[in-house]
């Protein structure tokens, strides 16, 4: 037999049965996936949960007690699949919690870009993958960022400032930045959408916008939030620094700032600092904000423009991520980085900036992945990430900063 075995095979037909061989013993069964050795370093992490769905090469698991985390396969991943899971399975998730990825919570990850990842389908168990390397006490229900407060919120609180027309018609104007936040403020107060109390959530727009109102909102209206309140600040509007001279002087500009003075007309970065600092106690804050226009805002931005020294670059996206380093439960949602500029049109939904629009039709249910009526920020996010990138076609890229909850929600 053996030598009738290599005359039909030949030499390397035996080299490749050999190999086939030696794969199958120390492998185990062929299952659904690749396997890899699998190291004993505390560095892994696992989760058991079910699949509720799955988006290109990003799977939405669902722990027993209710949490949802997101595990994207990336370059480096420990196991390959061979057949894709299907919404509904049983899965065993291994991940190595040495990653980079855009924020840490806790233990797990907000898996924007998780490396070394893989999932073992829960099968029957006359083709189950044996797995010796990984048996283990039962683990721990996974608990994502819990607050020390807890998760209870007692109310929801929320300034909306929407600015399209200045006092000082040397400013340009915006086409729908007063719409966003009307349109905000609509379904943040409607009980079909966050069920906001109309009480509890200040809206003002154009000539109600002034320095002294904004600050008074944020300085004293926001000082009857409490540490298990939550807080929405959000800001459609020119934002801009002081000059091109001084690009670190950071402004949002009220309805009453000044063309030729917006240093000491415009609203200071700081001053929002000082208010998420010392005034408002809420230990939930999302500050959402669709403030780069233009590539600086004011005299000086125009006779440096006039002297061929167009600004490309408006730091104001990473002046209001930097929001975030104020402490745990901070998020801050930006509608472009440093480099772009917001857009706005007649185009979406009749008149909004691309980035606001996005955020409503998540908020009403277009973010809602695992169909359970409730949008948490780990599902808006990404939703608004890639819609916005989609509709500009990539010239518009929505930024995200913080340590937070993704299982938070903005609405009840």
């Amino acid at each position: 037999m053996g030598p009738k075995l290599y005359t039909i095979l030949g030499k390397k037909g035996i080299t490749l049965l050999t190999i086939f061989w030696l794969f199958t013993v120390f492998s185990g069964e062929l299952g659904c996936a690749r396997r890899a050795v699998v190291s004993q370093t505390e560095d892994f992490k696992y989760l058991e949960g079910t699949l509720v769905r799955r988006i290109k090469k990003v799977l939405v698991v669902e722990s027993d007690d209710g949490q949802k985390i997101n595990f994207r396969v990336g370059r480096g991943t420990v196991f390959t699949p061979k057949a894709w899971p299907n919404t509904g399975d049983r899965l065993k998730v291994r991940y190595h919690t040495r990653v980079f990825s855009h924020r840490k919570i806790g233990d797990y990850f907000v898996a924007y870009g998780v490396r070394n990842f893989g999932y073992t389908a829960d099968v029957s168990p006359k083709i189950a993958i044996p797995s010796p390397q990984i048996q283990r006490e039962p683990p721990k229900p996974p608990v994502i960022a819990p607050s020390p407060l807890g998760s209870t919120i007692s109310q929801r609180w929320a300034v909306i400032i929407g600015i399209s027309d200045y006092e000082d018609s040397s400013i340009p104007s915006l086409r729908y930045a007063n719409a966003d936040a009307q349109s905000f403020y609509n379904w943040l107060t409607s009980p079909d959408g966050g069920r906001y109390p109309p009480s509890r959530v200040k809206l003002m727009v154009n000539e109600q916008a002034t320095g002294r109102h904004i600050k008074e909102a944020l300085f004293v209206w926001l000082k009857q939030a409490i540490q298990e309140d939550m807080v929405i600040i959000f800001f459609a509007g020119h934002g801009s620094p002081e000059s091109p001279d001084s690009p670190e002087n950071l402004f949002l500009l009220p309805y009453d700032a000044q063309y030729d003075n917006i240093a000491a007309t415009g609203f200071p970065m700081w001053d929002i600092e000082t208010a998420l600092k010392r005034f408002i106690k809420a230990k939930k804050v999302v500050v959402i904000a669709d403030a780069c226009h233009a590539g600086g805002v004011g005299q000086s931005f125009d006779v440096a423009r006039r002297a061929n020294r167009g600004i490309k670059i408006n730091p104001i996206s990473s002046g209001l991520q930097n929001l975030s380093m104020i402490g745990d439960g901070v998020a801050v949602i930006s509608a472009s980085d440093d480099k772009q500029f917001s857009q706005e049109s007649e185009k979406w939904g009749g008149g909004h900036g691309v980035f606001t629009y996005f955020l409503l039709q998540g908020l009403k249910g277009d973010a809602d992945y695992n169909k359970d009526k409730q949008i948490t920020l780990g599902e808006l996010i990404p939703f608004l990430s890639e819609q916005v990138r989609r509709a500009t076609m990539n010239a518009q890229s929505p930024t995200i900063a913080g340590k937070f909850d993704p299982a938070l929600s903005i609405g009840k």
